[in-house]
């Protein structure tokens, strides 16, 4: 898992359709009844069934009960629903502020699981894709993580990160750790040392890695060219520079996400970083740029240069 799931909505499932069809207009209850049973099956809710739950959800607060006139009724129900109502006093219901911030909690509980579910298979695809560059490094390495100093942050990377057979990882965590409550080298089988860092002071000799990966978001780091120039000082000529981070791709689930769990942005607009700006970036630092775009991912690496960083 990648953001932790926000609290639970207050209702279960069968409210929140109700909530759902209010959000658009005002509906009388036998009108909802046949537009729950469009959906859940022909007389699967029955008014037996439907009115104890309008009723909780107006002691609730969720909904209200509206009083129309009969009069007013014929200027509201147009086309066929006039026809089918003409002169028939109903109960309409209204969503209240309250109950369209519940369908608000639903929604966005609702996007952190498919997130969540849908981060942790591309991740997998990552992890595979890291070891086939590892791979070819043999099995005594040593490879540095660069991740943020959160639960989160650790999570995030581990699920990205293969296991090394002979080698070792280090734990770059930028930023302090104090409010780092779990132990990244409880999931490898090989010895993780962890420590502070900051982006423009890596604390490891010059070419002590053999790859170096980074997993944190570059929105969150105050000058990426540092870390980056940092990241490739610490590695060995020909070892491999990786970096990870979110595209820029028109989601509305990673909008919704980056809004609410990006560590230092937490204004909606944000979409991920600019494929062009980070390969850039990395090019003085490596023989060649790779970028791959793993859906919502994108994936930059290349070989170390042994030449000085042009420019």
């Amino acid at each position: 898992m990648v953001a932790p799931l926000p609290d639970v909505p207050g209702i279960g499932w069968f409210e929140l359709e109700i909530l759902y069809y209010l959000m658009e207009t005002k509906r009388y209850g036998n009108e909802m009844r046949m537009m729950l049973n469009g959906h859940l099956g022909a007389e699967t809710v029955t008014t037996g069934k439907l009115y104890p739950i309008l009723k909780k959800l107006e002691k609730d607060g969720l909904i209200k009960r509206l009083k129309i006139k009969k009069s007013d009724i014929e200027q509201m129900e147009t086309g066929m629903r006039n026809i089918l109502t003409r002169g028939v006093e109903r109960k309409y219901f209204e969503i209240t502020e309250q109950g369209v911030a519940e369908v608000d909690r639903a929604l966005h509980f609702t996007s952190n699981m498919h997130f969540n579910l849908k981060m942790s298979v591309i991740h997998k695809e990552i992890k595979e894709k890291i070891g086939a560059l590892l791979r070819p490094l043999g099995e005594d390495i040593t490879v540095g993580v660069i991740c943020a100093p959160t639960k989160i942050g650790v999570q995030r990377t581990v699920e990205m990160i293969p296991s090394l057979e002979g080698g070792a990882l280090v734990f770059l965590v930028l930023g302090s750790k104090k409010d780092l409550d779990i132990d990244p080298g409880t999931e490898f089988e090989v010895d993780v040392s962890s420590f502070p860092s900051r982006y423009d002071d890596i604390p490891l000799k010059g070419n002590y890695l053999d790859a170096v990966i980074s997993t944190i978001h570059f929105v969150d780091i105050p000058n990426p060219e540092k870390l980056i120039k940092e990241m490739a000082r610490t590695v060995k000529p020909g070892g491999q520079v990786m970096i990870i981070d979110l595209a820029r791709l028109d989601s509305l689930i990673l909008e919704d996400i980056v809004s609410h769990h990006i560590d230092a942005v937490k204004s909606t607009g944000y979409k991920g970083e600019s494929v062009d700006e980070m390969s850039s970036l990395l090019e003085p630092h490596v023989v060649k740029v790779h970028v791959e775009r793993v859906k919502e991912l994108i994936f930059i690496h290349g070989k170390r240069s042994k030449k000085k960083p042009r420019g």
